[in-house]
Formats: C-alpha cells, sequence, structure tokens
C-alpha cells in the first residue's frame, strides 16, 4: 500500500518537481521513498533515492544533476506491507529493465499467481506481489487484470511497446487522478499533489458543486470538483503514447445477468465458504492484521470468520458514544465474549471535530457526505496508534447485500412491476416506493418538471444556478428513475456509481492518512459476482434484509447481532455537534457578503441557521461543508502550512 505519483512530459524542462509531489503523499507511505527518471525513446533509465530511501540500496539522490532527455518520471511512497526487505523497492523493474512500475495496492492471490507464473519460468528476485504484477503483465500482457484479486492503482512504463500502462482495480477500492496540461501528463495518489505542480489550474467544478448542493451526489464518473483532473474509472485502463495521445477504455465488465440464479437451501452455505475465502486471502500480510468492528453484520461477520483463521487475537477498533443512542458497544461485546480479541475503543469528539475538521477536509479533498467520516477518521488513527498498520473492515456489504432499510422499496418495485402480489405489503410499509413505481409511467415531460421541484432545495439555491444546471438536471434524474426498477439494478446502480464509490474514496483517505491500509472482503470480485447473480429474494424477503448473510452466518454469529434489525449505520450525533459549533459556524458566515458559496446559495439564511444553533438537515451539512472546502482549497490565506494552521486560517479569511 502505497503513494505514487509521475509524469510524462512532452518535452525535457529539465527538473521535474516529482519529490515535493512525493512528499505530499508521504502519509500514504512513511517506510520507503523512490524514483526513476526515464528517457523513453531510448529507454535509459536512472534510479534516485530520497531522504527516506532505504540506505542499503545505494542509490543517487534525486537532488543530483538529471540525465538529458528524461521525459518519463515515477515516484514511490512505500507503506511495506508483504516483504518488508529493500527487494520490494518501489519502483520496481524487471530482471531485463524493460519494464517498471509504481503500485498501490495488493494483490491478495499473489501467491497463486507465483506459483503459476514460476512453472512459465519466471525467475522472483523478491517475495512482494509487485513482482507478480511485472512478470503477470510479461507472460500475460494486458490480461494479466482479469488474474488479479485484489485492489490497486499502478502506472506501468513497457519499453518494447513504448506506452505507459495504467489500471485500476476492478471496483476503484484504490485511487488515480490524472490531469493534462500543454501536452504533459501528471497522475498521483491524490489531488493535492497534482495541484502543486505549474501550469496545473487549481479550479472548482460549478457542475460538481450543483449535483453535490441539489442531490447530494459525491460520486460522478471519472470527474472530480476540481477542472481539469479526472478519476481514472474503476475498472479502466489507460494507455498513453509517445505522441502523447491517450487512450481510455474499461478492462472489466460487470456481469449482465443478475439476479436470476434461484435461492437454494444450499446457497448461504456456500455463501459463508465464499466469504470466508475472501476473508482468508485478506489476511495475508508480513505485518499484523486487525479489523474494524462496529455492532452490526457486516464487520461482526469478518472479525468471527478471520478469528477462525488466526491463532493471535485480534485487535478491532470500534468507534463509541456516550450517548447510548449511538452506541452499540453492547453488540461489540457479543462478539468479543466469543471470540480472543483485544478492543480498541475510540470515542469521537464534538468539539474536537471542530477543531479537526478543516484537516479532514485538506485530506478528504473533495466534500463529503456526512460528520460520520470523522467518526471513521478517529478510528483510523487509533490503528495507527496502536500499531496495527492493516484493518478488515466491512465496505461494501450493504451495496452487495440490500443492508439499506431504502432497498426494500425497490424489492417493492420490482415486484410490482412484475405483477407480483407480494410486492403490496412490502410497498405499504414503504410508501415511498409506490412513487417510484408510479415515475415508470410518467412522462418525460413530468419527469422533468419533478427534477426541478427536487433541485430548489427549499429556496437555499440562486436561481440563476439552477437556470444553469437545469438541462442536466432532468437527464440525471430519469437516468437515476430508471436504475431503481428492482432491487438487482438499484444495488448495481449504488455500487458502480454512487454510494460505493463515495464510500470507498473517504475510507481511503481516511485511512491512509494514518498511513493505515484496510481490506474489503465483500469487495472479492468472485463473491460480488456470484451475489449478484443471484435472485432478489437471496437478498431481502419478507421480514429482513441481507437475507443471506443472516442464514448463511448462522451458528457463527451471535444470535443478537444476526437477527437485529435496528442497525443504525456508520452515525455520529450530528445534530449535537453542529449546535456545539455555533461560534464556529457564526464566524464561518460572519459576512455572508464574503462567503464563498454565496454565488451559488442565498447564504443569510444559513447564516441565520448557523448563528442560531439549527435546525440542521442534509442541505445545511453539504451548504457549510462545501463552504469550508472552498476556503481549504481556493482561499489565498489557507494554501500554506495546511497540517497546522488550517483551524485559524479558516476563521481569519
Amino acid at each position: 500500500m502505497c503513494g505514487i505519483a509521475g509524469a510524462y512530459l512532452k518535452e525535457t524542462k529539465g527538473r521535474f518537481p516529482i519529490r515535493e509531489m512525493t512528499d505530499i503523499l508521504r502519509h500514504r507511505g512513511p517506510d520507503d521513498e523512490g524514483y526513476v527518471l526515464i528517457d523513453p525513446r531510448t529507454s535509459s533509465c536512472s534510479e534516485r533515492a530520497g531522504k527516506e530511501t532505504r540506505p542499503e540500496l545505494q542509490l543517487e539522490s534525486i537532488e543530483h544533476p538529471w540525465p538529458d532527455n528524461v521525459q518519463l518520471i515515477f515516484g514511490h511512497r512505500r507503506l511495506a506491507i508483504i516483504d518488508l526487505s529493500p527487494a520490494a523497492h518501489q519502483p520496481m523493474t524487471d530482471r531485463k529493465r524493460k519494464f517498471w512500475i509504481t503500485y498501490n495496492g495488493e494483490i491478495y492471490n499473489y501467491r497463486e499467481l507465483r506459483s503459476e507464473l514460476e512453472k512459465q519460468g519466471s525467475v522472483f528476485r523478491s517475495d512482494s506481489d509487485t513482482e507478480v504484477i511485472l512478470e503477470a503483465y510479461q507472460a500475460w500482457g494486458e490480461d494479466c487484470l482479469h488474474k488479479l484479486n485484489g485492489m490497486w492503482a499502478f502506472a506501468l512504463w513497457d519499453s518494447e511497446k513504448k506506452v505507459l500502462f495504467c489500471s485500476r482495480d476492478r471496483f476503484g477500492v484504490k485511487p488515480f487522478y490524472y490531469t493534462q496540461s500543454r501536452g504533459n501528463f501528471y497522475f498521483a495518489s491524490e489531488i493535492k499533489a497534482l495541484l502543486e505542480l505549474p501550469g496545473v489550474r487549481k479550479e472548482f467544478s460549478e457542475e460538481a458543486v450543483f449535483d453535490y448542493l441539489a442531490f447530494a451526489l459525491h460520486n460522478r464518473a471519472s470527474r472530480t470538483f476540481f477542472s481539469g483532473i479526472c478519476s481514472l474509472e474503476p475498472g479502466s485502463k489507460l494507455i498513453l503514447d509517445l505522441s502523447g495521445e491517450i487512450q481510455i477504455s474499461r478492462w472489466y465488465f460487470f456481469p449482465e445477468n443478475i439476479g436470476i440464479t434461484p435461492y437454494s437451501s444450499n446457497t448461504p452455505i456456500e455463501f459463508a465458504e465464499r466469504l470466508g475465502d475472501a476473508v482468508r486471502l485478506r489476511l495475508r500480510s508480513d505485518v499484523q492484521v486487525g479489523s474494524c468492528l462496529s455492532g452490526g453484520l457486516d464487520s461482526s461477520s469478518i472479525v468471527m470468520l478471520a478469528a477462525r483463521e488466526t491463532k493471535l487475537p485480534i485487535q478491532t477498533f470500534t468507534s463509541c458514544f456516550k450517548n447510548l443512542r449511538y452506541d452499540e458497544r453492547k453488540f461489540v461485546g457479543a462478539v468479543m465474549n466469543k471470540i480472543k480479541a483485544h478492543s480498541h475503543f475510540v470515542f469521537p469528539d464534538g468539539q474536537r471535530f471542530w477543531e479537526e475538521w478543516p484537516q479532514l477536509i485538506y485530506q478528504q479533498e473533495e466534500p463529503f457526505g456526512s460528520t460520520s467520516i470523522y467518526a471513521q477518521w478517529c478510528v483510523m488513527r487509533e490503528a495507527a496508534w496502536s500499531k496495527i498498520p492493516v484493518l478488515l473492515d466491512g465496505q461494501g456489504g450493504d451495496e452487495l447485500l440490500a443492508g439499506y432499510l431504502r432497498y426494500r422499496r425497490n424489492r417493492a418495485v420490482g415486484l410490482l412491476l412484475q405483477g407480483d402480489r407480494r410486492g403490496f405489503p412490502l410497498a405499504l410499509a414503504n410508501p415511498k416506493a409506490f412513487a417510484f413505481f408510479g415515475f415508470h409511467f410518467m412522462p418525460p415531460s413530468l419527469c422533468a418538471a419533478m427534477a426541478r421541484s427536487a433541485a430548489q432545495c427549499s429556496g437555499y439555491l440562486n436561481k440563476d444556478f439552477l437556470r444553469r444546471h437545469f438541462d442536466r438536471t432532468e437527464e440525471w434524474v430519469i437516468e437515476r428513475g430508471l436504475s431503481q426498477r428492482n432491487l438487482s439494478e438499484a444495488l448495481k446502480s449504488d455500487f458502480l456509481d454512487y454510494s460505493l464509490p463515495a464510500l470507498l474514496r473517504y475510507e481511503d483517505k481516511n485511512s491512509m492518512r494514518f498511513s493505515v491500509e484496510t481490506r474489503l472482503p465483500f469487495l472479492d470480485y468472485r463473491l460480488v459476482e456470484w451475489v449478484f447473480g443471484l435472485e432478489d429474494a437471496a437478498k431481502i424477503d419478507a421480514h429482513s434484509t441481507k437475507r443471506i448473510l443472516r442464514e448463511g452466518m448462522q451458528g457463527i454469529l451471535p444470535e443478537e447481532i444476526r437477527l437485529r434489525s435496528d442497525k443504525m449505520g456508520f452515525v455520529t450525533p450530528e445534530a449535537e455537534w453542529l449546535s456545539g459549533g455555533a461560534s464556529f459556524l457564526s464566524e464561518l458566515f460572519r459576512e455572508s457578503s464574503k462567503s464563498e458559496i454565496g454565488q451559488w446559495i442565498k447564504t443569510e439564511k444559513i447564516a441565520r441557521i448557523a448563528k442560531n444553533g439549527g435546525p440542521w438537515n442534509q442541505f445545511i451539512w453539504r451548504a457549510i461543508n462545501l463552504e469550508l472546502w472552498m476556503k481549504v482549497f481556493f482561499s489565498t490565506k489557507s494554501e500554506t502550512n495546511h497540517e497546522n494552521s488550517l483551524y485559524q486560517s479558516v476563521l481569519s479569511s
């Protein structure tokens, strides 16, 4: 797990600020540092060291004079998880120095792939999964991606084909950002490493701002909140040739036949076996592996299955609250009573949230959905303090297994559209299902009117702002509505386009801020494809959500967890915290006319609510979060010394 950065320059321009880029990414990989400078036309290369490069590698400093004709540059910051020796140093090359890679991620089936490659004649110099990718690419070319089970983002230089080959894992667990400027191509694990480059303009995307405010959209495929900076989409590859031309295409396609395999008495047993194997693979590490643990089904299942695979007590990390309405320690205790575990309880604090909120925004880089992101931040920090650099986590379980209550209405709509009477009891229990059902019979003009009405946001948005984006609003609302025709389609939409991509971004940024790697068993692609193939009844029946998980974990999970129906999700006392920050918010909106978001929102309303300490709603949260995001990234007083003075700079802006 690491931070990667690099550039392809149209013309040689002397020294490029690659060290500065990787310094910004140091939190992602504090264990080692490396660089390679390449002349892509002759394939000559020069490995370089930084201040934190392992000294036994005996590499020349990146500060020394550069060779002529350097156009391709890789930088790397390493978090050592598999093969802790200098042999796993990156950027890494093959024995003949024809291929170079800078890679962020983990390939969980690297041992099996290594054995397969050795039978074909590959010779390995390290025990790392990085070298497995290099050898796999040489053996199978781009098709090697289909053999990888893991999470990754990498850039690989192929001196034979004279192309830069970049790839991102199937579901986008690991990030890959890129931009182009004046014919040059730059990439990095985080946006902030690109913002510091000369020639890269720092501009917000008004489209992203509108979608965030009007529809709470946090993920927009390849588009970020920064104009001109893109995210390589999950399951995609990017190829750049010496002319600087880029070709982007998908290498992974989600199965089409979803929701059709019948549910049988053996299905839950097979599910438990598949999930257990996903957990087993993700326990592979040369450092200690712990786990996040809430009181819910997903993380509890992972911890119980992991306990079967390891002799050591599992280190678990839980977010807790003194307000028992949000606290789940009694359910965590049920897991602890069944296995050997060492529990770490962290108590996110509302006052400290206000102190750290600007830092959190700086690390997240894009506006986020709620204060629950701060609770996750605190859990990752506790793991780092406890020297547990790898955590298992249940991310993806809700989108895979229909854990959110809102999915019951999608199940109802699917049944109603099929003329199945079982849909009526579900719809009566979820009245919004009738609106979703009726949507499919509405003329486009009525859908457009609904879109405009929804985007009004209770009169908060400025009319000119609304008018500029109405056309896109209609298109999105219709597209989103059509993806809700049944449970499988709604899950696929959230899994690939909406809910899960945003959650994965939050988790990557939070965990890597504290040099912690998280591994997600529910996103093992073998499990995902198999579960999506099952009929909707495998996820939601007449009585409960996550049917297959509840039935598959019978005899493994404590019954009070397996049968619970009151799981809150990863929540915080948000209204209490926001009310407690009245002084901060009043200062933030002290002069409405100078507000950063005043160009889009009637900020006097926001200022009045902030001053009075509520009432709060999701739109108000998005507005104040966006205001601080604008101050952190676009206000001149907050562009320096982010880690130490963000809070003060926001208040003084």
